[in-house]
């Protein structure tokens, strides 16, 4: 992505990741999930790290039932972006924070978070 990530487009630039992230997870696809990550998180994030992730916690939730953007907050030299993500299988709302920022002019997933 090579829009400027601003206050203003954040959740325009950041839903269609976010969606590439959830879907990502449901198909238990690491490197569809990765494409947008920096280097960093590339580190940090393993495969390993992912597949227990699915299994031990989202695969329990069932399939996206909806999304909401509640929102950022800035950062420094990033925004951090929050949605209520609903799952059909669970009763409660899960929290989904995706942290974006530029790398050489181009959109990336900094850091991501849910629970």
């Amino acid at each position: 992505l090579i829009m400027k990530l601003t206050a203003t487009t954040a959740e325009e630039i950041g839903q269609p990741i976010l969606d590439s992230m959830l879907k990502a997870h449901a198909e238990s696809d690491y490197k569809m999930l990765t494409e947008l990550f920096s280097e960093d998180l590339k580190l940090v994030l393993t495969e390993d790290i992912f597949n227990e992730a699915i299994q031990n916690e989202l695969s329990t939730y069932g399939k996206v039932s909806s999304t909401t953007y509640l929102g950022h907050l800035k950062r420094k030299g990033e925004l951090q972006l929050l949605w209520k993500v609903s799952y059909a299988k669970d009763k409660e709302d899960i929290l989904w924070e995706l942290y974006l920022g530029q790398v050489e002019g181009k959109v990336k997933v900094l850091g991501l978070w849910f629970g």
